[in-house]
């Protein structure tokens, strides 16, 4: 086969392994999704995990990463507020822009044929990633100071709404700060054996393409930042990769979706079981527990 040329499709045994390591990766996926999110939105990691893979196939259909608003509905629909919603999913593309932009740094180090405009992408990651972390550290304290300038000076009927809304924010900035400092090297391992899932999932499917690993590494960036922009790779595997995820979430979404509704109904006749359920006398109040031992002395008489 002539060197950089797609042979014919990937044996199925290939397809099978891809399938299980583009798999590994969303179960990552959903292992960082629970790690960041059970502190901020305080639910079980099982109702996250399935989430995940609930959303994943709108995130991989949707282009431009329009995905991602589904994801911020359904995070917001288990969040006591949007703002943590929000905040999970800053927290996760922050750790894909740390782990991407250290690869584009050394693949730009060590590798003359790399495509110039592969630093630019680093530079853009940096900038998001100090952006980011302005989110975290910074606003913080200045949504603090904000709230007491507001409370001070223009405190008002009109501003209670803006004075919640800051301290929604600040609250769930402290939390996500607190959550990250004793699992921020887990939460970039995670992203690293995400993205390695991604690249070992190409390399298994050339069967013989004769590219090499920088090619499929600069190929798995491309695709994670611009899909429309992978000429980095031939379009025969493109076109395998996407049958090869869709086979996967074909598999999954339905699987997750039935448990992520019978979990959710479950919990939700618990919750109705434990509301209808009588509170014991002595947590009454004192007056309603002498009445009903009046009523009860009475009725025995």
């Amino acid at each position: 086969m002539a060197e950089g040329t797609a042979g014919p499709l990937a044996p199925l045994r290939l397809v099978i392994l891809a399938i299980a390591f583009y798999g590994l990766g969303h179960a990552l996926r959903a292992v960082r999704l629970a790690v960041v999110g059970v502190p901020l939105l305080r639910w079980p990691a099982r109702a996250l995990l399935l989430l995940h893979f609930r959303t994943a196939p709108t995130s991989f259909v949707l282009p431009f990463k329009l995905g991602e608003l589904y994801r911020f509905q359904q995070l917001g629909g288990l969040s006591v507020d949007g703002a943590r919603a929000l905040l999970v999913i800053v927290v996760e593309r922050m750790m894909d822009a740390i782990v991407l932009s250290g690869l584009c740094f050394f693949l730009f180090a060590v590798d003359h044929g790399v495509p110039a405009n592969l630093l630019f992408i680093a530079v853009v990651l940096s900038v998001s990633i100090a952006l980011a972390l302005l989110v975290l550290v910074a606003f913080g304290p200045a949504l603090a100071t904000l709230q007491g300038y507001i409370f001070r000076h223009h405190f008002s009927p009109g501003s209670r709404t803006a004075l919640r809304l800051i301290n929604s924010l600040r609250r769930a900035i402290a939390v996500a700060t607190e959550s990250l400092r004793g699992s921020v090297l887990i939460l970039l391992l995670l992203t690293a054996g995400i993205w390695a899932c991604e690249w070992i999932s190409l390399v298994v499917l050339l069967d013989g393409w004769g590219g090499g690993g920088v090619a499929t590494v600069i190929g798995v960036i491309s695709m994670a930042l611009s899909p429309q922009e992978v000429s980095v790779l031939p379009q025969s595997l493109i076109y395998l990769y996407t049958l090869v995820a869709l086979l996967f979430m074909g598999a999954a979404w339905p699987v997750a979706t039935m448990l992520h509704l019978r979990y959710f109904s479950t919990d939700a006749r618990r919750s109705n079981a434990l509301s209808q359920r009588p509170l014991p006398l002595a947590r009454l109040p004192r007056r309603v527990r002498l009445n009903a031992l009046r009523r009860t002395t009475w009725h025995t008489r």
